[in-house]
Parts: structure tokens; C-alpha cells; sequence
């Protein structure tokens, strides 16, 4: 749906909102479009849809449309045509927020922790003339680069959409579950010193000005954290350099001090971490070395606690490591968001499924500042799982059958206090 956003815009229609690392722009709530500081569009919304533009260039279009079945939820990846015609009606309500700043009819919002002193008005032409300007082949050239910088990012956990990457390792250790397609591009290797070295100047000049945006650190790929020890220490020392994280310890006046000391500063370092290899080469004294370096939070797929699911899966470890493994590192101080997917092993597995996972997870001992992601399972036909569960006559659950499973698990998961239970749709990731 094309909107109006030229010329005949009236200006009082004009709302623009400066953050201290983005702005916004308001066409009378018909399209609203959030820019970096670089003037990069990377939200928009209009016409009842959302739309996320990823740094790879990709576009996820989101809404809702009513069919045969009622409300329908949609998302799809806009082709180039689609992205071309999305980036020039952007472009079109920059353009016509600058010229109703330069009127000095726009509204301005002072929003987050903009300084006081900031002149708005400023700040808000500057800001707009470089979103007007951001052209299609600036989209191009950004994706070209991104191509050059990083492998594919193919998944983070929600919580870390906007974590600066950083890939420390490549690709998946493992690599051989039936229902994963994330990795299977790549082999898994560690970058050395001197790779990682590099690929950190390199994210640190892709990103620019746009990295106040970002507030924490990913280490990626898959299982960054199986990382030799004595390297990975370096690893997170090395990447604490380049994009600083506070030291362990901390608080109050001090840590007030460092944040003023370090005005472009993450929150820490965030990673995967799987059960099997985990468990077998990490202990709380390695995962106390991770946390005085800055590492917050690590996120574990556990899956399912059926360990017969799990061998349906091809998913190594038991549902006992995950539980050891989980308890070992909250010991050492470090929040944990443990992931299990909705709707895995069809109606064979489904209540041991259930059942199963709602024993072990509560068996964790996870409670505030710690996750269950809650991932709704999706079947690739091309891979393993495909092709064993139509031999084996495992039926699919249907979309109504997912949610209702899904709701089960979070009415059984939840507590007060106790972790956060959210949704993990791994349709919805761009970077």
C-alpha cells in the first residue's frame, strides 16, 4: 500500500523524535520510519505492516491480513522490486520531514537520554538530509560490505537483534541435528588471533557511527563458547578493546564513572552454547573466567527434555548435562536463556514432549534475569528430519496444534518471580 508522503504533506502531520543513536519520523501515524546515524532506514511501518531492513539487505515485511480463516499473521522477504519501491517512499518522508523542520512547523521530540543542550532543530535537518539521501545504491553498496565483513548471520536469540556480531568462530561444531539448516553453508572453524583481530577493525568500520544503536555483543556463530579457553579469554579481551564492555565488579559511582569514560559501551559479551560439547569442555571455573571478562548471558538449546526426541533429532547430550550445565553456570554468576521448540516430533512425541521439558526446565533453577524462549517448529522438506519423520508416519503438528502446545508449555513454565517465558520466532530474524 502506497501512502501519501511528498510534497502535500501538511506539517503539522510531522512528528520527528532524536534519540541519542537514532531518529524517528511520523507522517501523521500513516508511515513511520526510524533511521541510524548514518541515515540508514532499518524500521518502518505503514499501510498495517512493519517492515525490518537488515544490514545483509534484506527486508522482512510483517502484518496481518484477514482470509477464508480469519486474521492471518504474514511475513515475507520483499524482493528487489519491492525494496526499491519501500526505500524511495522512505526516502519521500525524509524528505518532507526536512522541509517541515526547516519550516519550523514539524514537532520535535526530545526522546531517551538526549542531552538537554541538544539543539533538536539541528540535529533533526542533519539527520533528515542524510536519511533523504540514502539511496538504493547505498543500500546496495551497505549489503556488499556486509557480504565482505561477516559470513551469513543466519539466527540470534530475540533479546539480540541488535547486538553488534562479532564471529568469533564459524559455522556449528556439531552440525548434524536433522532440523537445522542454519549452518549447513559452512564448516566450523575458530578464528585465530590475528583472523579475529582483524574481523573486529573490520565490524568496528562497517558499523561506524550507526554502533550506538547496539547495546551488547554477540559472540557468534553457533558455538563460539567451545572456543579453545586460554583463546576465547583472548577473544573477549581483544573484542572488549574495540567495543568496551564494563569490568566485573562494578557498581554504583564507579560504574557510573566508566559509562561516562566510555560514552560508545555495551552492556557484555552473549553467546550459544551447546549441551553436549559444552558440558564436556566447560565448568564453573571456565565460566567464571567468562564472566569477569564481561560475559552476561548464554543461551542454550535445549530443545526438549525427551531424551528420545532428542535421538530423533540427532541432537547430542542428555537432558541431565543440559540440567548440569545450566546449574554450572548460573554458579558462576551468569544469567541463561534456554530455548525448546513448540510443536518438535509431531503428535508421536507430543506429550512426552511436553511432559518431559517442563521437568527438566524446572529442574534448572532458573529464575530472575534468566529466559525460556518458547520457538515455534519449523520443518525444512529438504532436510533429515523430513524424510525420517515420513518413513517413521510422525505427523506434523498443525499451526493450531503448535500454539496449543506452545501455550501449555508457558502456562507450565511460568512464575513470580521466576524467568521471562517469551516467544522465539525464527521466521521473524534479519540482521
Amino acid at each position: 500500500m502506497t501512502i501519501p508522503v511528498g510534497s502535500g504533506v501538511s506539517a503539522a502531520e510531522v512528528t520527528v523524535a532524536i534519540y541519542p543513536h537514532s531518529l524517528s519520523v511520523s507522517i501523521g501515524g500513516r508511515h513511520v520510519s526510524a533511521f541510524d546515524a548514518t541515515g540508514r532506514v532499518f524500521y518502518t511501518f505503514e499501510g498495517r505492516r512493519t517492515y525490518k531492513w537488515g544490514l545483509s539487505g534484506q527486508v522482512l515485511e510483517k502484518g496481518w491480513e484477514r482470509g477464508p480463516a480469519g486474521l492471518q499473521h504474514v511475513r515475507a522477504d520483499l524482493d528487489e522490486e519491492g525494496k526499491q519501491a519501500l526505500l524511495a517512499r522512505v526516502r519521500e518522508a525524509a524528505a518532507a520531514a526536512r522541509r517541515a523542520v526547516g519550516a519550523g512547523e514539524a514537532r520535535l521530540v526530545r526522546a531517551g537520554e538526549t542531552r538537554p543542550e541538544t539543539d533538536l532543530t539541528a540535529v533533526a535537518a542533519a539527520w533528515l538530509e542524510r536519511a533523504a539521501a540514502y539511496s538504493w545504491a547505498d543500500h546496495q553498496a551497505t549489503a556488499e560490505r556486509f557480504r565482505q565483513v561477516y559470513r551469513p548471520v543466519t539466527i540470534l536469540p530475540p533479546d539480540q537483534y541488535l547486538a553488534v556480531v562479532l564471529q568469533a568462530t564459524e559455522g556449528c561444531s556439531w552440525n548434524r541435528c536433522t532440523f537445522c539448516n542454519f549452518y549447513r553453508d559452512r564448516p566450523f572453524r575458530v578464528r585465530t588471533a590475528a583472523q579475529f583481530a582483524a574481523h573486529l577493525d573490520a565490524v568496528r568500520a562497517f558499523l561506524g557511527p550507526s554502533l550506538g544503536l547496539r547495546r551488547t555483543v554477540f559472540l557468534a556463530d553457533a558455538n563460539a563458547l567451545v572456543t579453545p579457553q586460554p583463546l576465547l579469554l583472548s577473544h573477549m579481551e581483544a573484542a572488549a578493546r574495540v567495543f568496551p564492555v564494563p569490568p566485573a565488579g562494578l557498581a554504583g559511582g564507579a560504574l557510573a564513572a566508566w559509562r561516562r569514560e566510555h560514552p560508545v559501551h555495551f552492556e557484555g559479551f552473549y553467546s550459544f552454547l551447546d549441551v553436549f560439547t559444552g558440558s564436556i569442555t566447560k565448568g564453573r571455573r571456565e565460566f567464571e573466567e567468562m564472566a569477569r571478562r564481561g560475559l552476561r548471558r548464554v543461551y542454550v538449546g535445549l530443545e526438549t527434555g525427551s531424551a528420545d526426541l532428542l535421538a530423533f533429532l540427532n541432537k547430542p547430550g542428555t537432558p541431565a548435562d543440559a540440567v548440569e550445565l545450566v546449574r554450572e553456570m548460573k554458579a558462576a554468576g551468569l544469567a541463561v536463556g534456554v530455548i525448546v521448540m513448540a510443536g518438535a516430533g509431531g503428535d508421536r512425541y507430543a506429550a512426552r514432549h511436553v511432559a518431559e521439558t517442563v521437568r527438566v526446565v524446572r529442574a534448572m533453577g532458573l529464575g530472575p534475569g534468566d529466559i525460556i524462549y518458547l520457538s515455534p517448529f519449523v520443518e525444512h522438506p529438504a532436510l533429515e528430519y523430513a524424510a525420517r519423520a515420513r518413513a517413521e508416519g510422525v505427523r506434523a503438528l498443525t499451526e493450531e496444534e503448535v500454539g496449543a502446545q506452545l501455550e501449555t508449555l508457558r502456562a507450565a513454565l511460568r512464575s513470580d518471580p521466576g524467568p521471562r517465558v517469551s516467544l522465539y520466532d525464527i521466521r521473524e530474524f534479519i540482521y
